[in-house]
């Protein structure tokens, strides 16, 4: 069994019931890689081009990624509760604030609403 990076459009068919590469593939794979790239892009995909609510979304997306093969830095699940739970916090924002709360770091913002969460 070997490793997989899944793209956008993957998960994207996946969460739209439109593509079943996903399930297809499931079995060929010891982990299936799920980027902070691609997550945000399927956070635009999802909630510009489907409009799927916030809440509705980000619940599909912890469903999927609960699933025992999928491997991403933890921090991922903080920025979706923290994409979920802040209205005026958009997903790449939501990244920043998990990862910097993770590891330590500052965030170097001119975002009001960003740098709120941060102080």
């Amino acid at each position: 069994m070997g490793k997989a990076i899944a793209d956008t459009n993957v998960i994207v068919g996946f969460l739209t019931g439109r593509d079943t590469l996903l399930d297809a593939v499931w079995g060929r794979y010891e982990d299936i890689y799920v980027s902070g790239e691609v997550l945000c892009e399927v956070i635009y995909i999802m909630t510009k081009m489907y409009s799927v609510p916030r809440a509705e979304l980000t619940e599909k997306l912890f469903l999927l990624l609960r699933r025992e093969k999928f491997v991403f830095g933890r921090w991922l699940t903080d920025a979706l509760f923290y994409y979920r739970d802040y209205k005026n916090l958009g997903i790449v924002d939501a990244c920043l604030l998990a990862r910097s709360m993770k590891e330590g770091m500052e965030i170097l913002t001119a975002d009001k609403d960003l740098y709120k969460l941060t102080s």
